[in-house]
């Protein structure tokens, strides 16, 4: 699933149409379309102006784009406790959205070897 599936889909949920996320998120309702549909790529920003209007937190959405669900507490951490490490994890979301899903596996395995040392 790319990023704009996930925003979909959670737009879908919540029962809004891309005229209210525009509404909501100050962001244009093609641009929204544009994304959906994979053609853009969305920053960290306007992934959070995204969640905003969607009423969910960020970590959410990152979660639906990962091949194994990622534990909610550390993006909770970062959300409400060091400016720093949520830095961190926004610099790795965004790298992550950007690879194929086959190189995004192998970075999620990876990392859960590597924790468990």
């Amino acid at each position: 699933m790319h990023i704009g599936e996930a925003l979909r889909e959670a737009r879908k949920v919540k029962r809004l149409t891309q005229s209210e996320i525009e509404r909501r998120s100050g962001l244009n309702r093609e641009y929204v379309s544009l994304m959906e549909n994979g053609h853009i790529n969305p920053n960290i920003s306007t992934l959070e102006r995204m969640a905003s209007a969607l009423e969910l937190p960020l970590w959410q959405i990152l979660r639906a784009i990962t091949p194994e669900p990622l534990p909610e507490p550390i993006f909770k951490e970062a959300e409400n406790r060091d400016p720093e490490v949520r830095r961190e994890i926004e610099f790795v979301a965004r790298v992550m959205m950007k690879m194929p899903e086959k190189r995004r596996k192998l970075l999620v395995q990876l990392a859960g070897r590597m924790s468990r040392h």
